[in-house]
Formats: C-alpha cells, sequence, structure tokens
C-alpha cells in the first residue's frame, strides 16, 4: 500500500543520506592525500554524483506518492 511504500522509501532514503555524507567525506579525505591518484579522486566523486542522483529519484518517488495519497484520501 501507498503508506507502507512511502515509509519504505524515507527509510532508504536516509539511510541513503547517511552513506552519502561517509562517501563525501572519504573524497574529502582522498582529495587531501596527495598519494591518489586523478582516476581515483575522479572515481570517488562519480560514486558521490550516482548515489546524489539516485537519492533524489527516492525523494521525487516519495513526493509523488504523498500527492497520489493525499489525493485518494481526499
Amino acid at each position: 500500500d501507498l503508506e507502507d511504500d512511502i515509509s519504505i522509501n524515507e527509510e532508504i532514503l536516509i539511510s541513503g543520506k547517511e552513506g552519502l555524507a561517509r562517501m563525501k567525506s572519504k573524497l574529502e579525505e582522498a582529495k587531501k592525500d596527495p598519494s591518489n591518484s586523478k582516476e581515483s579522486i575522479e572515481r570517488k566523486q562519480a560514486i558521490v554524483n550516482k548515489i546524489e542522483n539516485r537519492l533524489l529519484k527516492i525523494e521525487n518517488e516519495i513526493d509523488a506518492k504523498k500527492q497520489e495519497l493525499a489525493t485518494i484520501k481526499g
């Protein structure tokens, strides 16, 4: 049901945001470490970008389902 889907996606979003914060931290550490290659840093940046995009999709899905639920409940 919609309420369950919303709750599940909200939990995924919370976990995802925590993971994103960790990856951003790792990226910043990698940028400061001169032993990391440019390719390694670019790979970490690409991962951060993909996580951000997926979280945005989940946020959009949550919003859409909340709107659908509001329409159904009137």
